[in-house]
């Protein structure tokens, strides 16, 4: 019986190790978002440089938004790749808690799964305020109303941005 438990015991520790699939295949897919960030702006460096005339500053920020967009989304792989390498792998490793040389950048300490959660969504919640702000961008603000719209909007934004950080 004691047999038993040590193997379900043993298989119940190592199956955490699952979530190294996790771990790879973020920082691999952050890679390939940086790199597309990368070449958009190359696109839009070139595709303005041919231009005839200079463009107007609204389609450049707005290109310049997308690729902060790519950037950021690789940010967020980045950190949900380190995250769950730092809960599930290295800090069941009592070797690797006391080695300093292991150890994360201090602003990105995660202790629990609520740190990883609040990290994300922190990132995800800028990454919605630069899509909002790449949309903002595009529309032409001719009436009263969409004016009053867009207000509304950054509204909700600076509510929604206050109750995710209130603790």
């Amino acid at each position: 019986m004691k047999a038993i438990k040590d193997i379900v015991w043993w298989v119940f520790v190592n199956v955490r190790l699952i979530t190294i699939i996790s771990v790879v295949f973020s920082v691999i897919g952050a890679f390939f978002v940086y790199i597309m960030g990368a070449l958009y702006i190359f696109k839009v460096i070139f595709s303005h440089m041919r231009a005839e005339e200079i463009p107007p500053l609204k389609l450049l920020t707005a290109d310049l938004l997308i690729a902060l967009d790519l950037f950021l989304c690789g940010s967020l792989f980045i950190i949900f790749s380190y995250g769950t390498y730092d809960l599930f792998i290295r800090k069941t490793s009592v070797e690797n808690v006391m080695d300093s040389a292991t150890c994360g950048p201090i602003w990105l300490s995660i202790k629990n799964v609520e740190d990883l959660k609040s990290y994300l969504l922190g990132y995800i919640l800028i990454m919605l305020s630069v899509t909002f702000l790449k949309q903002a961008v595009a529309v032409d603000y001719t009436s009263p109303v969409s004016l009053f719209l867009f207000a509304g909007g950054i509204f909700l934004l600076g509510l929604t941005y206050y109750f995710a950080h209130k603790r």
